[in-house]
């Protein structure tokens, strides 16, 4: 059998389709990770889904996404951090996995990723 490698990294405004793509299953298959609804997400702009992006990318962000992508440049995860007022209290949200890809240590690939990237943001602020 064929090895699959996965790559993280934070998500790009040039991905917000594969973005959309993922968050829209991930909110079908498991609304109960999510604190939004299908119906409320699939009213989104297309310049909502960039601007959603744009806003964790910018030092001063409060908002990180993460993905782990497949060979083929796919999503297979998702997740993401925010911070309301202290940079050094993050909240992780929004994790999902693709149900084919479950079991494979991609969780483990996104979290650390994420966790690697908040310690990133707090070396901005000091």
């Amino acid at each position: 059998m064929k090895e699959i490698k996965y790559h993280a990294e934070k998500v790009a405004i040039a991905d917000w389709q594969k973005y959309k793509k993922i968050r829209l299953e991930a909110l079908k298959n498991d609304p109960q990770a999510f604190s939004s609804f299908y119906g409320a997400e699939c009213k989104r702009t297309d310049e909502e889904w960039r601007e959603r992006l744009a806003s964790g990318l910018c030092k001063k962000n409060k908002k990180i996404f993460i993905g782990v992508f497949d060979q083929a440049n796919n999503f297979v995860a998702i997740g993401g951090a925010f911070t309301k007022d202290d940079t050094r209290e993050w909240n992780i949200v929004a994790v999902y996995a693709t149900p084919e890809c479950r079991g494979r240590g991609i969780g483990k690939i996104l979290l650390l990723a994420i966790i690697d990237e908040l310690k990133n943001a707090a070396a901005w602020k000091n």
